[in-house]
């Protein structure tokens, strides 16, 4: 059994507790109701008649029959109570396990520092450098992607590279900062990377 239908055996367990105690309680009150009345009709006819007798028990049954509909009531809004959590927290978990089978996007990180390495930026990957990386476009068509107020450093001209610019092919690039610059391949890109980088 689940915890919600733990929940709810404890709650209809407790509920029925409660019923027994309201019946003693009530049978008591009634019983001494009855005991009175019938005292006051023993003194004035000496006698309870069935139709007096009929009457108190009526007037019982249908006090019980009302209280405990009034209870059923409560349990069944409390039972369609838990359902509806219960209902909730399926989806809940239901959605969570969507969420564990979306595909992750990762990034791949290399370092090439201390040597010049030829890598291939696929057409619509972003490269994005560590600091201090230089790299060289050796072809294909390469887009900066750089934060606003900075700019790679082209050393071949002695220029700086905003954002949104075609990088210069055979050119010298300096990265002096790793703060999200790089590029993005418009086309298949080769190019000769020394430092960090990340692709994705």
């Amino acid at each position: 059994m689940d915890n919600g239908g733990i929940k709810l055996e404890k709650k209809r367990t407790k509920w029925g507790k409660k019923l027994v105690v309201f019946l003693t309680i009530s049978f008591i009150i009634v019983s001494i109701f009855i005991y009175t009345n019938a005292q006051n009709e023993i003194d004035k006819n000496a006698l309870i008649t069935y139709g007096f007798l009929k009457k108190q028990v009526d007037t019982l049954t249908t006090y019980i029959d009302t209280n405990i509909k009034r209870i059923e009531s409560k349990i069944n809004s409390i039972t369609n109570k838990t359902n509806e959590l219960n209902n909730r927290i399926n989806n809940i978990e239901s959605n969570l396990n969507n969420l564990n089978n979306i595909p992750q996007v990762t990034s791949t990180f290399k370092s090439t520092k201390g040597k010049y390495e030829l890598i291939k930026v696929k057409k619509g990957q972003i490269i994005i450098f560590d600091n201090s990386t230089q790299f060289i476009l050796r072809s294909g068509v390469a887009l900066s992607i750089l934060p606003p107020q900075t700019a790679l450093i082209d050393v071949t001209s002695a220029k700086d590279i905003v954002n949104g610019q075609n990088i210069q092919r055979n050119h010298l690039i300096i990265v002096v900062k790793d703060d999200g610059r790089g590029f993005k391949a418009n086309e298949d890109v080769w190019c000769y990377i020394n430092g960090g980088y990340k692709l994705k």
